[in-house]
Parts: C-alpha cells; sequence; structure tokens
C-alpha cells in the first residue's frame, strides 16, 4: 500500500479524536502497554479502504507486511520476519489482544462469545445494553462511532467542499447483517443484542440496524456540486430507539453547521411519536418531509381544530365546496374582496367555471346559533396554529403537492443511493463474511470504519471530478480551519421494562 495513502488515511483517523480517547482508556491499565491500539485501528482502516475488510487477519498483514520499510519505521511499526510462522503467530496474537483488550473496556455487558448463552442469559445482556445500566457505555459507542464517521465530514467543511451544500438531509435505517447464527428459542444469538431488521419489501435479515443521515438536496439543479457524504451514523438494535438515533446524528450535524433545510424519512419515521421524532428535529431547525399512510390520512386520523377540518397537516374551512350563510356574514364583515360580481350567464362547458359558480354547490342552513357561539373559523378569516398542533403531519410543503413530491422524491433517492453505495463491492457494508469479529463493540466500529472510509472514497471521486489531487486534496492548509467534534448531551427518555420482539 502506498505510503501517501497509509498518512492520508492516518490523518483522518486521528483528526476523529477516536485515537485519543481509547488510549486515554488504556492508560490507566496495569501491567505492559502491549501492542499500540493505534496501529490497530490504523490497520483496520487501512484494510478497510485496499481490500473493503474489516477482518483482523487482513488488518495484521496489511499494516504489517504491506507497508513499506520507511513507513513502518517511521510509525514504529513492530514487524517480524514474515518467514518465520512462530514469530508471526505470537505478533498476531499481540495485535489480538490488543483488540480484544479495547473491546472489553467498552463493552457494557462483558461475556464469552466462545458458544451461544442460553436464551435468559442473552436477554440479559440485550437488556443491559438497551436498558439504563448501559446507557453510559452506550452513549460512548455512539459518539466513538459518529466521531470516525464524521472526521472525513469535518474535513470537507473545513477545506469548503460543501459550500454548495444547502442543509437538505435524508435518514433512513438500513440492515447490517452479523456473522452469527439468529436466535432459537433455547440458545442466544453470539451476537445477543442483535435481532431481525425487517425490510420494507418484508424480508428480514439477522443483525443490527444502523440509522444513516446523509447530505441531499431537494432541487435537482443542485446535483453534483458537493460531495454526498455520509453526515452521521449509530447501530443499534433492529426497532429501539429509531427516533432518538435519527435525532442524535441531526444533533451532532446541526453543531458542525448553521445551516437547516428539509429532512425527508420514510413512513417508519412518520409513524413515531412525536415527541421522539418530529418535535426534537423541529426543534433542532429541520423541515421534515414525510409521507403517510392510509391510516393516517383518514378522516378519523385528525381532529377538528377551532371548528376547522384537519387533513394531512393542513386546515379548511367545514363549508369547502358549499355554501353557507354564516361563510357570507364573516366575509361582509371583513375587508372588502377583491373579487369582481358572480357572473350572471356562465359557459357550461368549461368544467372549471361551472364547478365554481356558487350556483352549482348546495346550500346549507345552519343552526339560529350567536355570533359569539360560532366555532372560531366561523367568526374570521383566519385563525392562528400553533406548533404543537399535528406534530405528526404538518409540513411547510402540503403533502401530494408538486412541491412536496419533488422534493421527496429527489431525497428518498439520495438516501437509497447512499445505501446501495455503502453496499457495493467498494465498501461491503451488507457484506458480514468481511466483518467477522464478534460483539456490540465490534460490530459498531467496524461499521463505522467502513462508512468514515466510504466518505473518504467519496471525497477522492469529488477531488478527481473537479480537477483537484485526491491525495493532497485533503490536507488541511493554514488557512483551514477544522471543526471541532461538538459534544452533545440528549436526556435519557424513561424506558419501559417490557421487551418488544427485541431480546
Amino acid at each position: 500500500m502506498a505510503d501517501s495513502k497509509v498518512m492520508k488515511l492516518r490523518r483522518t483517523l486521528h483528526q476523529s479524536g477516536v485515537v485519543e480517547m481509547i488510549e486515554a482508556q488504556f492508560a490507566g491499565l496495569p501491567g505492559p502497554p502491549g501492542y499500540p491500539i493505534r496501529l490497530v485501528l490504523l490497520g483496520l482502516v487501512c484494510a478497510s479502504y485496499e481490500r473493503t475488510s474489516s477482518n483482523l487477519d487482513d488488518a495484521f498483514e496489511i499494516i504489517t507486511f504491506g507497508t513499506s520499510e520507511r513507513l513502518r519505521a517511521h510509525l514504529s511499526i513492530p514487524t517480524c520476519d514474515i518467514e518465520d510462522q512462530g514469530a508471526v503467530n505470537a505478533l498476531y496474537n499481540r495485535f489480538h489482544r490488543a483488540w480484544t483488550r479495547m473491546n472489553r473496556l467498552l463493552d457494557a455487558a462483558p461475556h464469552q462469545r466462545r458458544s451461544r448463552l442460553p436464551r435468559a442469559a442473552g436477554r440479559k445482556v440485550a437488556a443491559q445494553w438497551n436498558g439504563e445500566r448501559g446507557q453510559p457505555a452506550l452513549r460512548r459507542l455512539e459518539e466513538l462511532a459518529n466521531r470516525l464517521v464524521t472526521a472525513p465530514v469535518r474535513i470537507a467543511f473545513g477545506k469548503g467542499l460543501m459550500r454548495h451544500w444547502r442543509g437538505d438531509t435524508a435518514i433512513d435505517t438500513t440492515c447490517v447483517p452479523t456473522w452469527a447464527r439468529p436466535h432459537t428459542r433455547k440458545r442466544s444469538a453470539l451476537e445477543a443484542s442483535a435481532n431481525w431488521h425487517y425490510k420494507g419489501g418484508g424480508d428480514r435479515e439477522f443483525g443490527y440496524s444502523a440509522t444513516l443521515a446523509i447530505a441531499a438536496h431537494a432541487d435537482p439543479d443542485r446535483a453534483g456540486r458537493y460531495p454526498q457524504l455520509i453526515l452521521g451514523m449509530v447501530l443499534h438494535t433492529p426497532e429501539k430507539d429509531m427516533g432518538r438515533h435519527a435525532h442524535y446524528v441531526s444533533a451532532v450535524l446541526a453543531q458542525l453547521t448553521e445551516l437547516r433545510g428539509y429532512t425527508a424519512a420514510d413512513r417508519a419515521y412518520t409513524k413515531l411519536l412525536p415527541d421522539n421524532f418530529h418535535r426534537p428535529m423541529r426543534a433542532l431547525g429541520y423541515m421534515p418531509v414525510l409521507d403517510f399512510t392510509k391510516t393516517q390520512v383518514a378522516d378519523q386520523a385528525e381532529h377538528p381544530h377551532q371548528g376547522a377540518i384537519a387533513k394531512v397537516g393542513r386546515l379548511f374551512c367545514p363549508i369547502t365546496k358549499l355554501n353557507c350563510p354564516w361563510a357570507q356574514e364573516r366575509e361582509g364583515r371583513g375587508a372588502p374582496t377583491k373579487k369582481g360580481p358572480v357572473p350572471v350567464v356562465i359557459n357550461l362547458d368549461a368544467r372549471r367555471e361551472r364547478t365554481a359558480h356558487p350556483a352549482s354547490r348546495p346550500t346549507v342552513e345552519p343552526p339560529n346559533m350567536p355570533l359569539g357561539e360560532r366555532p372560531k373559523c366561523c367568526r374570521q378569516a383566519s385563525v392562528t396554529v400553533q406548533a404543537h398542533v399535528m406534530p405528526r403531519t404538518r409540513q411547510e410543503l402540503p403533502w401530494q403537492t408538486p412541491s412536496w413530491a419533488l422534493a421527496y422524491q429527489t431525497l428518498r433517492a439520495h438516501i437509497e443511493g447512499g445505501n446501495g453505495r455503502l453496499k457495493s463491492v467498494d465498501s461491503a457494508l451488507h457484506a458480514r463474511e468481511r466483518r467477522q469479529p464478534r460483539g456490540r463493540v465490534a460490530q459498531t466500529l467496524l461499521s463505522a470504519i467502513t462508512v468514515m472510509v466510504h466518505n473518504v472514497k467519496e471525497l477522492e471521486q469529488y477531488l478527481a471530478a473537479s480537477k483537484q489531487s485526491a491525495i493532497t486534496g485533503l490536507d488541511l492548509e493554514p488557512t483551514d480551519v477544522l471543526l471541532p467534534y461538538p459534544t452533545i448531551s440528549l436526556p435519557v427518555a424513561p424506558r419501559s421494562q417490557v421487551l418488544s420482539r427485541s431480546p
């Protein structure tokens, strides 16, 4: 592997801050220092870049024997005679022990993974990861993973490569399959906190779910003007806290840039409780672009507000397409309208003129009610709607209008395309055989490294298309400012002790 590529990946890895955070935890441990953990992480990044693999044997081989002698001396990489099999095995054992020790330090529920636990014991491990006791370890692991993913993003902001991006994002959850057999009635999987990820077509895969946010645009004319990077990632148990994870990656991004735009998500996010997704996203300044199911747009889906009809996030007068004396009285008390007199003669062949004429609409007879007792929408021409009204369905772009359709379809195409590129042969996030180390910590870090390398390759392709150097184009100049990774402290919502389909 070329020295320039290794050094470029090393700079990106160290700019994430993950190496310093993990080495700080190693510093307080007793005994000899062992194999440097910074070289283990660098080997995994290089293996993911060069071989699209996150297995330890590939990482050890490429960092020990796949680099030049000059670079090994510069980075103090331990080496041995490749012909001496005993020396190679001993050095690999040191490499593997450093990786294992890091996993134990970050694991919320350490346990042996050589054989499958009984189902009851596996449920306890999963509950420790997804329960209150595992929250500190889970938050720390999420930060490490997101630091890796956003390192190329922060570099792109520092280099000005995202200056044509307008703040639109697309959020989705995709499957990250694991190298483990599923749970049975008696035995838990080796990945105790994994479960079935159900896809839109009804298929399912066993593993974890990854919540991803990708840079996108609602206007098709902005295509190709910026690199479409993965802006954040959280690996989690399927169907667990989807709204919180989407809010987390959006909150991190909100502190990296002041840009706020549209945010598209599929129907799985539309169904979430307002306090879990809709209101937190709006509090950050993002404008959701959502689609609805038939049950969400039925007549019983929303309640009237101040007498008006509530429908898919919009309010309509209750006498829409009718003639109402109350409405005529309301319009007579207001400012004079700009409409001309009602035409006496109309063209019956013109459907619009025919249906718009008052004579074509039935006239209702409202009850005899004083003005002060009538619904508010019947007393005045407009009503004020607070932000908390209809939080699930209210949108800046009315549902199924041409502007909504253009924005939603464009943003959804970006996240589906991003998922496809992540699962292509260049990244292979879906290939479980290329990510064999077991455990929640291992799967999270290795998936984050895969997404980080994907972002690096995306930046290289963008620089090449812009006639810039893919090697030196990401080096920060003295005038460039690398944004610090923000410190996010999210409130932890109370959890129920009853588990659903997750273990």
